[in-house]
């Protein structure tokens, strides 16, 4: 099960896309005692709000994040089938793209066979 894109903001985004706006990176860092400690950075994380390497997803995306509405974002799986498909606008565009709000990538298409 692969993630696929992630929905925040009230649309559809690209890993990539997504990873520009929530991605992390982990940091290894070493003390002058020579003592090692991990550390995370990124766009939405604060320094006083500390997350385990575990609260990431497959992408480096905390898992309980949120976006700048307060709404969670929530990863879309290569799986789902969760479009919302209106059977007037099926009838005529029977094939239809979900692509990145962002940079409109085509991240899948789906057919409609009548």
């Amino acid at each position: 099960m692969r993630i696929l894109a992630y929905t925040y903001l009230a649309a559809y985004h690209c890993v990539d896309c997504s990873y520009k706006e929530f991605g992390v990176e982990i940091i290894s860092k070493i003390d002058s005692f020579g003592n090692s400690s991990m550390a995370m950075t990124g766009k939405h994380i604060p320094d006083e709000e500390p997350h385990s390497i575990l609260d990431l997803d497959e992408n480096d995306i905390p898992i309980d994040q949120v976006d700048d509405e307060g709404s969670s974002v929530h990863p879309i799986f290569d799986f789902e089938d969760s479009w919302e498909l209106d059977p007037d606008f099926i009838a005529e565009n029977p094939t239809q793209h979900l692509a990145c709000e962002d940079c409109h990538k085509i991240l899948a298409r789906y057919t409609v066979t009548v």
